[in-house]
C-alpha cells in the first residue's frame, strides 16, 4: 500500500527551508524518540521534516497541502506528536526573540511530556533522562554553564552513562550519572569490577551517581505514571546532591 507521506511534492521554498533549517543536538534527539515511538504510523518517515516546517512557521493548512491531507490531519499529528500549536502560541513564536530560552525549553518539555505516555525504549528513555538533567540543572543553577556528555566507554562498557560538567565562574564540578539496565552490579561476584568503576571515575574527578531503570521496565503501573515514580523521582534524589554540592562549593577543581 501505498504511503501518501513518502509521494511529497515539495516546492522549491519548502526545499530549501528542509535544506537549511538548523537543529540543535537536543532537537535530534527529540525527533529521534518520536520516530521510535511512532515507527508504526504512517506519517513516522516525514516527522523531522514537520518539526522543520514547524519551527519555521508553516501553518497547519500549508503542511496539509505539501501532503495532500487535510488540515484536521496534520493537527492530529501535531497533537500526537506534542506540536499542537493554537493561534496565540503562533502569536508567542512569532515573538520567539522577545524570550527565546524560555519558549525553546517549554517547547521541548511539551514533546518530553507527550513521549512519555508511552512505554519508552532504552534509547528513548536515555534521551529522557539526559533532558531532565540538563533542564533541571540549568533551572537550578541559572548562572552555571551546564553540559551533559555521551557516554563514556573509557568508564564504562555494561552500561551507558551521562557525564555532567557544571562551570561556575572559575570553578570545575564533574559527575557521572551510570544509568543501570541490567541489574549485574548487585551480583556479589560483579564488587570487583563495581569498585574498578568507582575508581575510574574518581581518579578522573567525578563523583558518581548510579541510576537503575530495571524498575521502570519491571513495572506494571501506566506508563507516564512509572515514569514520574521510577525515573524523574530518582532522578530528582541525584539532581538535589548534586545542586548543593555546587551551592556548598564541595567536589570543586578550580579552573586555571
Amino acid at each position: 500500500m501505498e504511503n501518501r507521506y513518502e509521494m511529497a511534492c515539495y516546492s522549491d521554498l519548502d526545499i530549501n527551508i528542509l535544506k537549511t533549517t538548523t537543529l540543535t543536538e537536543e532537537e535530534k534527539e527529540i525527533i529521534a524518540a518520536l520516530k521510535a515511538t511512532q515507527k508504526d504510523r504512517a506519517y513516522s518517515i516525514v516527522i523531522e521534516e514537520l518539526y522543520k516546517f514547524n519551527k519555521n512557521n508553516y501553518s497547519t493548512t500549508d503542511i496539509a497541502e505539501i501532503y495532500k491531507v487535510s488540515t484536521r490531519q496534520i493537527q492530529k499529528i501535531f497533537k500526537e506528536l506534542g506540536i499542537n500549536r493554537g493561534k496565540v502560541q503562533a502569536q508567542t513564536v512569532s515573538a520567539i526573540n522577545k524570550d527565546a530560552e524560555k519558549l525553546s525549553r517549554t517547547y521541548k518539555n511539551t514533546l518530553f511530556e507527550k513521549l512519555i505516555e508511552n512505554e519508552l525504549s532504552e534509547a528513548s528513555l536515555e534521551v529522557q533522562i539526559r533532558h531532565q538533567l540538563d533542564m533541571s540543572l540549568k533551572e537550578a543553577l541559572p548562572n552555571c554553564e551546564i553540559i551533559i556528555g555521551i557516554s563514556s566507554m573509557e568508564f564504562s562498557r555494561d552500561n551507558i552513562n551521562a557525564p555532567i560538567i557544571i562551570i561556575d565562574n572559575n570553578f570545575l564540578y564533574k559527575y557521572i550519572v551510570e544509568i543501570i539496565k541490567d541489574g549485574s552490579n548487585k551480583k556479589s561476584n560483579n564488587k570487583k569490577k563495581e569498585q574498578n568503576k568507582l575508581s575510574r571515575a574518581v581518579y578522573k574527578g567525578y563523583t558518581l551517581f548510579k541510576l537503575d531503570i530495571l524498575h521502570y521496565y519491571n513495572s506494571k503501573d501506566e506508563a507516564a505514571f512509572k515514569f514520574e515514580k521510577e525515573i524523574k523521582n530518582r532522578l530528582l534524589n541525584i539532581l538535589e546532591d548534586i545542586v548543593t554540592e555546587v551551592k556548598v562549593g564541595t567536589s570543586v577543581t578550580k579552573l586555571q
